[in-house]
């Protein structure tokens, strides 16, 4: 499912105090994020979270990125 317009912006929104958490996951191989070293226990965080790509959690599925624009 897309989310578009107000319902991104929502989505968004609850994703700001687990968007670091997000980053980790979608991007495993980041070592720092925010001018801060990312640490093991970030990373167990994430992966409890949004769980793994093989199975994700029903977190991890309501995150959609906005559709690209050309």
């Amino acid at each position: 499912m897309a989310y578009y317009g107000k319902e991104w912006q929502e989505v968004n929104t609850g994703m700001k105090q687990n968007y670091r958490y997000w980053v980790l996951w979608r991007c495993p191989s980041v070592r720092f994020l925010d001018y801060q070293k990312v640490k093991d226990a970030e990373r167990n965080k994430a992966k409890e979270l949004f769980g793994t790509v093989e199975e994700p959690t029903e977190l991890a599925s309501t995150v959609r990125l906005p559709p690209s624009t050309p």
